[in-house]
């Protein structure tokens, strides 16, 4: 959660309720060191700490509250720019209800790989699709197979990840290559080579059923080489 959005507590504590399945999810994997992007008041990083773990949160900007649970808990914030976060440094990054505020999601999702070690795991967590503006958001929320694809042109690995619809909001988990390339989005049809799985359906031998489903408002559709999206 950004805090340039989440402006008080008791909004705070609302999404780390929502927050928390995930958290457990993401636990069942194994990492030591994690980021969470977008830490806002520090309470999904605080919860990490608690099981563990190495956190470091970074953030565009820190309320006092941040700091303090920060000092009291024993983990680590990185104030400013994800740029500012050290490159290959850690084993997993965490995001919720962070992406749908990005001009740049693309941008944003690549600055958070550069982090991460090869074959580091990144948690991302947006709302699902909605055609109503809520306050702060650019993105008006995704389905399941449109954060797998913004994620596979940033440069992850999802073939062989999760991606999820539950409710109001899309998981997704996906995993850091080598070498972190931008897809070549200069030419109309943009394609992604290798990085996703062949189908789009619940029949996927990948994920779990249900998983990597188009929601009804994707224009996704196959080729020998991955997904493409036509403009």
């Amino acid at each position: 959660m950004c805090s340039l959005y989440v402006q008080n507590r008791e909004c705070a504590e609302g999404l780390l309720q929502r927050s928390l399945p995930y958290i457990e999810e993401c636990l069942h994997y194994r990492f030591q060191s994690i980021v969470d992007f977008g830490c806002g008041f520090g309470l999904q990083a605080c919860e990490f700490a608690k099981a563990g773990k190495d956190v470091t949160g970074c953030d565009i900007s820190f309320v006092p509250e941040a700091e303090q649970l920060a000092r009291d808990t024993g983990y680590k914030l990185v104030d400013g720019s994800w740029r500012n976060l050290p490159k290959k440094a850690f084993d997993a990054g965490f995001s919720h209800h962070c992406l749908e505020h990005a001009r740049d999601p693309i941008g944003w999702l690549h600055q958070w790989g550069l982090s991460l070690r090869p074959g580091g795991l990144i948690f991302v967590v947006v709302p699902s699709y909605s055609p109503y503006l809520s306050a702060g958001h650019i993105a008006m929320g995704l389905d399941s197979a449109k954060l797998a694809y913004l994620m596979a042109l940033a440069g992850f690995d999802c073939s062989r990840g999760w991606f999820d619809r539950r409710d109001h909001e899309v998981f997704g988990v996906a995993e850091r290559p080598d070498e972190m390339v931008l897809a070549d989005t200069t030419e109309s049809g943009w394609c992604v080579d290798g990085r996703m799985p062949l189908e789009l359906t619940s029949k996927s031998t990948i994920n779990p059923p249900g998983c990597l489903r188009g929601d009804g408002h994707d224009d996704l559709r196959t080729t020998p080489g991955g997904i493409r999206i036509d403009a």
